[in-house]
């Protein structure tokens, strides 16, 4: 699958997750959504170390262990306070301003990777905080 498509996918993706997050959210115990979560993810395990032992271009080091490890911290915490803010919010409200970190995202890769500051960036990111100022209202 090409990149667009990727995209795509995770575009649809994370939609309807975070739309059945909400109606889980109803119905279980934000922990209780964790296990499930976590457990289609080991039940997947198979799969992903069998895709992986297929490409030859998969390199492991240290510093790349440690960034995944505190990625994963990071993305259990955020999926964790997601659910529980859902319990007693709006999803429209919540999951717009949640997904505006890409706003977070941009500025560390600019910070701290190099990547270049553009004119449709900075009107990107200025659209994303009016269209949160604008839907929150």
């Amino acid at each position: 699958m090409n990149r667009w498509g990727l995209v795509a996918v995770s575009f649809f993706g994370w939609a309807f997750w975070a739309f059945a997050t909400k109606i889980v959210s109803s119905r279980m115990h934000p922990l209780a959504m964790q296990i499930s979560s976590a457990t289609l993810g080991l039940l997947c395990m198979p799969f992903f170390i069998s895709v992986l032992r297929s490409d030859k271009s998969v390199q492991y080091s240290w510093p790349g262990i440690a960034w995944a490890i505190a990625g994963g911290i990071a993305g259990v915490s955020a999926y964790m306070a997601y659910s529980y803010a859902l319990k007693t919010g709006e999803i429209g409200t919540i999951s717009i301003i949640t997904s505006c970190y890409p706003i977070l995202t941009c500025i560390a890769a600019i910070a701290f990777l190099g990547e270049p500051i553009t004119i449709f960036k900075v009107l990107g990111i200025a659209s994303i905080v009016l269209g949160v100022v604008l839907m929150s209202h």
